[in-house]
């Protein structure tokens, strides 16, 4: 029964730990686009650059709101993560 538990405990840490690298996949292409738009800035002689906002439903959200929860979620996954790992051992 506890070998159970911990190969149940070891599939949710390698499913959590898939999360946080395609989390970290997704941050470093938002983290590529808005180092694009500030290089079109650049190009453009301007120092402000626009925000990215994201429509979603009725609300709008800021690319680099989104990168900072994203990149949040990721760190608490990867502490999950973590603690899950020392617990199994």
């Amino acid at each position: 029964m506890a070998q159970r538990a911990i190969v149940d405990e070891r599939a949710l840490v390698k499913a959590l730990q898939g999360e946080a690298t395609w989390l970290q996949k997704a941050l470093f292409a938002l983290n590529k686009v808005q180092a694009a738009r500030e290089a079109q800035a650049e190009a453009k002689e301007t120092t402000k650059v626009e925000p990215f906002v994201i429509k979603v439903g009725r609300s709008n959200v800021k690319l680099t709101d989104l990168i900072e929860a994203m990149d949040e979620h990721a760190k608490a996954v990867l502490e999950d993560v973590s603690e899950r790992r020392m617990s199994i051992r």
